[in-house]
């Protein structure tokens, strides 16, 4: 992360408007870079590489394909594709802000693309049903309509 220090300057200048006027000049003073969290292990058993994140590079993508292939409903996996990755990433650049923390009057990046009406109950990846949601409200959402950990008959 790398935070700014601002130097502001009160610059005093004439206009036809007003016979004093001040503009308020800043100038960066000095760039501070702060620490980044410490590094630990890869999860994968024996791995030795350290990382910021979950896994190393090489081992995201082997547990994301068994993800795919083993833990992932067969339906959901057609349901998101390539198509909706580029769906996906054309809504969220046109909405860059969470939905619901724009109502709350919070500005929040938007990380997810949220189906109001969900595909398994006939929704589509129209426009109008969907929404771009930051993690928090996303679960939130799910939370409180019981939709993600409902459990399976």
């Amino acid at each position: 992360m790398i935070l700014y220090s601002l130097r502001a300057y009160a610059l005093p200048y004439k206009d036809r408007h007003t016979a004093k006027a001040v503009a308020l000049v800043f100038f960066v003073d000095k760039v501070i870079q702060t620490p980044y969290k410490s590094k630990r292990p890869c999860s994968w058993p024996g791995c030795p590489e350290l990382v910021t994140g979950r896994f190393c590079e090489k081992h995201s993508k082997e547990y994301a394909r068994q993800y795919d292939t083993n833990a992932r409903d067969p339906v959901s996996t057609k349901r998101y594709n390539a198509r909706w990755e580029k769906i996906r990433a054309t809504y969220i650049h046109a909405h860059p802000i969470c939905a619901e923390c724009e109502r709350a009057g919070r500005m929040t990046p938007a990380e997810l693309v949220h189906h109001i009406k969900p595909l398994k109950d006939g929704g589509t990846h129209a426009a109008e049903n969907l929404m771009s949601l930051c993690n928090a409200c996303h679960s939130r959402l799910h939370a409180r309509d019981g939709s993600r950990w409902r459990k399976k008959n």
